[in-house]
């Protein structure tokens, strides 16, 4: 048995995506200034502080950096400037 599942774009998928995009803004916020506060801890206490991946900074502000940029292409697919995404 095959189910098809079809998806009207034209009519509220712009502007779904420019909603999640603005979702995805005080994500990249925080994710930077988490990043930021670890790096001041760090360099206070001269090296890192805490185990584990997510007391690293660098983890934070690359998590800042991909969704600063999925936040960024969103936003552009929304209001129809650029190419489709893939």
């Amino acid at each position: 048995m095959r189910v098809r599942v079809r998806i009207r774009w034209k009519r509220s998928g712009p502007r779904l995506v420019r909603r999640l995009s603005r979702c995805l803004e005080p994500l990249t916020a925080v994710a930077f200034l988490i990043a930021f506060w670890r790096l001041l801890d760090d360099v206070r206490r001269g090296g890192p502080s805490g185990d584990g991946m997510w007391s690293r900074w660098q983890v934070w502000f690359g998590v800042a950096v991909v969704s600063l940029f999925a936040a960024w292409r969103l936003n552009r697919h929304g209001s129809g400037g650029g190419e489709a995404m893939p």
